[in-house]
C-alpha cells in the first residue's frame, strides 16, 4: 500500500512511522502535564 506512495522502502517507512509515534507520545505526555500538574510531581519532572 505504502510502498507505491513516493517509492518508499521498508527501512525508511518504518523511521517514518517511528518518528510519527514518537512525537504524538511528546505530545499526548506534554498535555497530560498541562492538564493535570500533580502528574509532573509523580513522573519526577520538576
Amino acid at each position: 500500500m505504502f510502498g507505491t506512495l513516493g517509492n518508499a522502502s521498508g527501512t525508511g517507512l518504518l523511521l517514518a512511522v517511528s518518528i510519527a509515534y514518537r512525537l504524538y507520545e511528546d505530545v499526548a505526555s506534554e498535555q497530560m502535564m498541562e492538564m493535570f500538574p500533580a502528574m509532573r510531581r509523580f513522573f519526577g519532572e520538576g
